[in-house]
């Protein structure tokens, strides 16, 4: 089924999600939602993919989920660090430092050709008509289990029984071991953080010229020279 097609249950889908905040109030007004807009989503249970301590769950969304990095330590240490010292996770830049479309690409997973070819825990990646990434989701038992936004809940659905700004249209992608992608996830930030420290430096050239009139090639010969190498 093609998500245009049931683009009036995706609309009424966003409404919930916006108007309602609790799992419980979302998980009430889907239901009345059942009567004019029959659909399979249901409330999905944290606990059956990830051990965690009792009542101890660290903020997470959608990506994270889907890749296996609720519990992972750095991730939580980064998505601490780069709201508060660098700004709003919305705030152009941002996502970044937390995972991602950007950390999606560095992956590199195998891409599969459709949803009937991913076997259990394989992702599927929403993109809007321009091809950016919205939104992530797991496959299990031929169905999608995903986050709803930050703060909202846990669903398992079928693939376009989605709110309707997440895009309309889906890539899958072949899973990888939880270790690998961790690791993976530790060499992006010291890429990130190396990339970061290039640009640093070359502001610092740029203030330290002012008046020299340098040109551009100038002064990224002279903050390549001080940019340390292999972070």
């Amino acid at each position: 089924m093609c998500p245009n097609t049931m683009l009036s249950l995706r609309n009424e889908i966003d409404r919930v999600i916006q108007v309602f905040q609790t799992p419980n109030e979302q998980a009430a007004a889907l239901e009345e939602l059942r009567a004019t807009h029959p659909h399979s989503i249901q409330l999905a249970t944290l606990e059956r993919f990830c051990e965690l301590p009792t009542g101890q769950v660290p903020k997470y969304d959608c990506f994270t989920f889907a890749l296996d990095l609720i519990d992972c330590q750095e991730r939580i240490a980064a998505w601490r660090f780069a709201p508060r010292n660098i700004g709003p996770v919305k705030r152009l830049g941002i996502e970044d430092a937390l995972p991602g479309s950007s950390f999606l690409q560095f992956l590199c997973l195998p891409e599969q050709s459709s949803l009937q070819s991913c076997v259990d825990h394989d992702l599927v990646v929403y993109c809007d008509k321009f091809g950016n990434v919205q939104h992530a989701g797991k496959i299990v038992e031929a169905s999608i289990v995903s986050k709803w936004g930050m703060k909202g809940s846990l669903w398992q659905h079928e693939l376009w029984e989605v709110p309707s700004s997440y895009g309309t249209s889906a890539r899958f992608y072949s899973h990888s071991t939880m270790e690998r992608v961790r690791s993976r996830w530790l060499d992006y930030l010291r890429n990130l953080a190396q990339r970061v420290s290039g640009f640093t430096t070359l502001v610092s050239v740029m203030a330290e010229s002012k008046g020299k009139n340098l040109t551009a090639e100038e002064l990224l010969r002279l903050a390549a020279e001080r940019t340390p190498r292999g972070l």
